[in-house]
């Protein structure tokens, strides 16, 4: 007689089988370019038998972490190792929330590929969202799934999204950038290196993106001590928030329940922070509505704030004013430390700064701002900062968070795992990259018909809908500094050891950023 336990537990595979075997045929056939074999049901192993580093119940690898066995800070070299010692799939649990990193292409595409997988992420910050949550202040967009984030999203979609309409604040962009290379100047030491040179352009990005969001005067932060916040006050608690907030992240998570050290250095900075750029947002929109009843209020001013205004509807004010102050602070952990890496490349390597500088001497003329048509022309300035994100890649990971049971890398995945695509694992492998320790913009040029990749190999500013908002701005920002630094400088590495990265959720430089900025017109006479 057959025990009915045996057979109830084999009729419950069977079905489980029948059900995650449909789903991965589902992602199979979204990935046209994947060569792995379809597997059949028999093939697909279990949840429990994805490798990878177990720990605590609970807490998984988090103590890793909080000894010094993982240090944090080198991310990069951590994921690695995980790819090296247990393969393309390893599951890591931390504090609770399980991931599965994912290291091969083919696996990375077919979850960017399917639909059921798209929309819902793993906040950047889990710390800062906490916080935001017992501030009871708007949670941003980047901490949000579901209708809420779809909510919040359809705000701003359809005006920051758009080239063409991100395109008319190039002449707010050219302004703050013509600012920083007059300023720039008088901030040289006698050997034409900038001391503190990303202190500096965190200062441009803060002015470019208040220019751009809230609409202030150019020369509002030129004594660097406004009616609203000091500058450079803002700029380190931005900084502070980001290493604290990584710190919670990577210790005890005892901030939701008791108020630690570290936790009020994260709550007095960021107070500081939101509070500096609500009175920015609050003058903005008092200002708005004054012009606004007397009809005096133009066409072409604050463009992006009654955008997102007149969208708003029954959506608090606290919640959709966060999306603006997004806009600063994710702007400022991202775009000034991309500045550097791209002003570490070209200095670094002189023969890309002659072809970049010949492309831009031909492209726009000196004295004139920079266009969208001369943006759209410089081919290699795009591959040049393509390549540049794959040699400092800004984030370890995409993430998306599966709403029901799936099939990945021939393990079943169960609804609400954590997927974290790690990309960059392979950014400097040989299976797929040509000379992968070579910078070469060259690799992404359309004409360069010997090397053909994948779209998905780099995503420097993520993927499909959860694709980072600001990116139009950081493209537009990028470019037009980097032309126009081009046209008055030729820039030379004075560092004694090449720039390196070190990991608070981003990365950032992990040493002074030594560049030299040679007048083009002394290096004439």
């Amino acid at each position: 007689m057959p025990n009915f336990r045996t057979t109830f537990a084999a009729q419950l595979i069977n079905i489980h089988r029948k059900r995650t075997c449909s789903s991965y045929k589902f992602m199979q056939s979204s990935q046209k370019d994947n060569h792995n074999p379809v597997l059949d049901c028999s093939q697909v192993k279990s949840f429990k038998e994805i490798p990878g580093p177990r720990g605590l119940p609970y807490f998984g690898s988090l103590f890793d972490y909080m000894t010094g066995t993982h240090d944090y800070r080198t991310m990069r070299e951590i994921l690695k190792s995980f790819h090296d010692n247990y393969g393309p799939v390893v599951k890591e649990t931390r504090s609770g929330d399980t991931f599965v990193h994912l290291f091969h292409l083919d696996d990375i595409c077919g979850v960017l590929r399917n639909s059921q997988v798209q929309t819902d992420v793993y906040p950047l910050f889990p710390p800062l969202g906490f916080y935001r949550r017992w501030r009871r202040i708007g949670p941003g967009i980047g901490n949000v799934n579901g209708e809420e984030w779809h909510t919040l999203r359809g705000l701003v979609q359809s005006h920051i999204l758009r080239p063409n309409i991100v395109a008319d604040y190039l002449p707010f962009i050219n302004e703050v950038a013509d600012d920083f290379l007059t300023r720039l100047p008088g901030i040289q030491t006698a050997n034409g290196e900038v001391p503190n040179l990303y202190e500096e352009v965190t200062k441009w990005h803060l002015k470019s993106t208040a220019r751009n969001v809230f609409e202030t005067n150019p020369g509002f932060f030129d004594n660097e001590v406004n009616e609203f916040f000091d500058v450079r006050s803002m700029i380190e608690a931005t900084q502070t928030v980001v290493r604290s907030a990584t710190r919670l992240y990577y210790s005890l998570p005892l901030y939701r329940y008791v108020r630690t050290t570290q936790w009020d250095t994260m709550v007095k900075s960021a107070d500081y922070l939101f509070g500096g750029l609500q009175k920015l947002l609050d003058r903005a929109v008092d200002d708005i509505k004054v012009l606004s009843a007397t009809n005096q209020l133009p066409d072409d001013k604050y463009s992006f704030l009654r955008h997102v205004m007149s969208r708003s509807g029954d959506i608090p004010y606290s919640e959709w004013g966060m999306l603006s102050l997004d806009m600063v602070f994710d702007g400022l952990i991202a775009t000034p430390a991309v500045l550097i890496w791209n002003l570490f490349t070209l200095s670094k390597y002189s023969h890309v700064q002659d072809k970049l500088f010949e492309e831009v001497e031909k492209t726009v003329p000196r004295g004139e701002n920079v266009t969208k048509d001369h943006i759209k022309k410089m081919k290699y300035m795009k591959a040049f900062l393509k390549e540049t994100s794959r040699f400092f890649p800004l984030t370890v990971e995409l993430t998306r968070i599966p709403q029901q049971d799936t099939v990945v890398g021939g393990y079943h995945i169960t609804k609400g795992t954590i997927l974290s695509l790690n990309s960059l694992v392979f950014y400097h492998s040989p299976e797929y990259f040509v000379a992968p320790e070579q910078f070469q913009p060259e690799r992404w040029l359309r004409e360069n018909t010997s090397e053909d990749y994948n779209p998905y190999t780099l995503l420097p500013f993520g993927h499909g809908t959860r694709m980072c908002l600001g990116r139009r701005f950081a493209e537009l920002e990028l470019s037009v500094m980097l032309v126009k630094i081009l046209q008055r400088y030729r820039l030379q590495w004075m560092g004694k050891v090449d720039m390196g990265q070190e990991f608070h959720s981003v990365h950032v430089p992990d040493c002074a950023a030594r560049v030299k900025f040679i007048e083009r017109q002394e290096m004439q006479q």
